[in-house]
């Protein structure tokens, strides 16, 4: 494909402002100015967003006789440099509400951030005890489960976004003499918006069709949707990994075994992929190219708000990329995962498999989930070979064959249960690296940046056009 070097290469070059707000070690010497107990601080999250840009911080403080004092958590408002100069100011303690803090030369404006008041079930969903009553009264409700009762309830948080969702999975204790197909395991997802309502009609869709009994990939039983849709329980999949990180632990350097079981398990990750977009079953929301080629263009237009120099930043690569798809059109759309990636596979014992996550669930042409994960799985996987570094040109070449030739695998049991369409595939692969790089930029993470360009010019030689 040809396409502006010049315009991606904006996209390489990082402001000092920028990358200063995301070194903790740098916030905390400008804080201590100010608050002399700041004893270190890291970069918790940073989001540049259409209406405001964000970032928040754990401050460790110092403790009686030199020790390590408590932790808070602060936000930061961004003010980029060429708007109004921000004064310093400082008012109350840290940690209290009412504490304020501005920092001129990392042109950030501190406050005490506020407790997680987007989830507001979560504290029930963290207290073992109204967790378990939780658990009771809504599987309790339906036939299959009545008069379920669990004896003990411990509570695990797997995965946390503040103010986002937050899923906990709760192993649970049954009475002696308990129904065999009573869960011992049940998984609690709480979200902000309708995401749980969207994984819930999806789930329970998919249950109640042929994907319930594909050969290839197991789904999880959904049990239950409480509290006005922000809570979602559906019965645990028993596994040890995901395949994310079976994905990275063979890209640092696994050897010929567990090369020969991950591309088993990628071919039957394809197929049941395959499977699912083969369920015939309907979905309410529809994701489209022309919304993701949109999207891609609303981010770079909030980006160039802040960091004006990087307009025109893939204006010909995105338009190269509408071209293209004019001349090979979608199929029909089928139900689709939606975020389809190997972190959404997991993994059990004798190498099973299942899919989680359906809160993206929707009509999609087949390509996008493919491409997605193909994606994501160069992501992990070039990150893991050169762990963290940007690596030799031969290192990232080298790692980059063997991971084509993992996604080669996927695609090749997907296409022995289904027809795909490559160009499709490849025109949306470039455009999910595209976004990896741009998602350097939106949440200042530039530790990623190189190998992610790497990726997006890997990717550029393969697209049609």
């Amino acid at each position: 494909m040809s396409t502006a070097t010049a315009e991606l290469a904006m996209l390489s070059n990082p402001p000092a402002w920028l990358e200063a707000i995301a070194d903790g070690s740098a916030v905390a010497t400008s804080l201590r100015r100010h608050v002399p107990t700041v004893r270190g601080c890291e970069v918790e999250r940073i989001r540049l967003k259409q209406d405001s840009a964000h970032a928040l911080y754990r401050a460790t403080l110092a403790g009686p006789g030199n020790g390590t004092g408590p932790v808070v958590e602060l936000l930061a408002e961004i003010h980029p440099p060429g708007g109004t100069p921000l004064e310093h100011a400082l008012e109350g303690d840290i940690g209290d509400r009412a504490w304020r803090c501005t920092l001129p030369d990392l042109s950030l404006r501190l406050s005490t951030a506020p407790r997680d008041g987007g989830l507001a079930w979560l504290p029930e969903l963290l207290d073992a005890r109204r967790a378990r009553r939780l658990i009771e009264t809504a599987l309790g409700r339906s036939d299959w489960f009545a008069g379920f009762r669990a004896l003990t309830c411990e509570p695990r948080v797997t995965r946390y976004k503040a103010g986002s969702r937050c899923t906990v999975v709760y192993e649970l204790g049954l009475p002696s003499g308990a129904p065999a197909h009573w869960p011992k395991a049940v998984v609690g997802k709480t979200y902000f918006g309708e995401k749980g309502r969207v994984a819930w009609d999806g789930m329970r869709t998919l249950w109640e069709s042929p994907m319930r009994s594909s050969p290839w990939a197991a789904i999880a039983e959904p049990l239950a949707l409480v509290k006005g849709g922000r809570v979602l329980l559906q019965r645990a999949l028993p596994h040890h990994q995901t395949l994310k990180a079976a994905v990275e632990a063979y890209a640092a350097g696994g050897s010929r075994a567990e090369s020969d079981r991950l591309h088993d398990l990628l071919r039957r990750s394809g197929s049941g992929l395959a499977d699912l977009h083969r369920s015939s079953v309907e979905a309410a929301a529809a994701t489209t190219w022309l919304d993701e080629l949109d999207d891609v263009r609303r981010v770079i237009g909030r980006l160039v708000a802040f960091v004006p120099t990087l307009h025109g930043a893939a204006e010909g690569l995105i338009a190269q990329l509408d071209r293209d798809a004019q001349d090979h059109p979608p199929p029909a759309p089928m139900p689709s995962h939606g975020s389809f990636r190997p972190a959404q596979v997991v993994v059990a014992d004798g190498d099973g498999i299942g899919f989680i996550d359906f809160d993206s669930f929707c009509l999609a042409e087949p390509a996008l989930d493919v491409a997605l994960f193909c994606s994501a799985l160069r992501d992990t996987g070039l990150r893991a070979a050169l762990k963290d570094g940007a690596g030799s040109p031969s290192t990232q070449m080298s790692a980059l064959e063997m991971l084509d030739g993992l996604c080669q695998s996927f695609v090749s049991g997907y296409e022995r249960s289904a027809e795909l369409d490559p160009a499709r595939v490849s025109l949306w692969e470039t455009l999910n690296a595209l976004t990896g790089v741009l998602h350097c930029w939106t949440k200042v993470k530039f530790d990623r940046l190189d190998y992610r360009m790497a990726l997006l010019h890997h990717q550029l030689g393969k697209t049609p056009g």
